[in-house]
């Protein structure tokens, strides 16, 4: 397996299978669902209020050794002139953390541009927190991923992934908490662009 990024703050470790692209775990299957709402949708035109070189509610980490750069951009995106990216990186994210309700089905969704089609990996990830029962502590439930993988894509290009909540919020380890949503990239040369990300509440059709 191969690690995708971590940070030492909140302990968030995201692992990619080797090899694959367009691999799709931890989900529901995909369908064309009606949308209850729309909890979540960032587009990055809101700087941190605390530090200007990121994005309002979002944090980043890259490997350690990673010469790649990780920068919010106000100069360029899909639809107007902001986005999150990354420059020649080897292995890091942008991620962020939201509540998250039980028997819930989610669908988060964004797009992504690089600059050399083809060559790297970018993914779409989602984690859900748990408090764990045992010690009654928030933690990240890695077992429970979702993750959609791709070859980095030359032009703006749409991807998801679909994640559905116990109906009662309880996993083996603990009860559900919180979710954590990521934009992460592998062996990318030149730069990468993330922008539009959303968080869709769809109507559940899974049993």
């Amino acid at each position: 397996m191969r690690r995708w990024c971590k940070s030492t703050l909140t302990v968030l470790i995201i692992v990619a299978f080797a090899g694959l692209s367009g691999q799709l775990s931890g989900q529901v299957k995909s369908a064309q669902s009606r949308v209850i709402e729309t909890p979540f949708t960032d587009s990055f035109t809101t700087p941190s209020t605390t530090q200007s070189d990121i994005p309002q509610g979002w944090k980043n980490w890259k490997t350690a050794g990673d010469d790649g750069i990780i920068f919010y951009d106000k100069t360029f995106g899909r639809n107007d002139k902001f986005s999150i990216g990354f420059e020649n990186s080897r292995s890091a994210c942008w991620f962020t953390t939201i509540s998250a309700k039980p028997g819930t089905t989610y669908r988060l969704s964004g797009y992504v541009k690089a600059e050399s089609q083809n060559n790297g990996l970018v993914a779409l990830m989602l984690d859900p927190n748990i408090i764990d029962k045992t010690t009654g502590k928030s933690r990240t439930l890695f077992s429970q991923r979702a993750i959609n993988t791709q070859t980095a894509p030359g032009d703006w290009t749409y991807f998801e992934i679909i994640y559905q909540t116990p109906l009662s919020g309880d996993y083996p380890e603990g009860k559900l908490d919180t979710i954590n949503l990521y934009c992460s990239v592998r062996n990318i040369p030149g730069k990468a662009w993330f922008d539009d990300i959303k968080l869709d509440v769809l109507e559940n059709t899974a049993p």
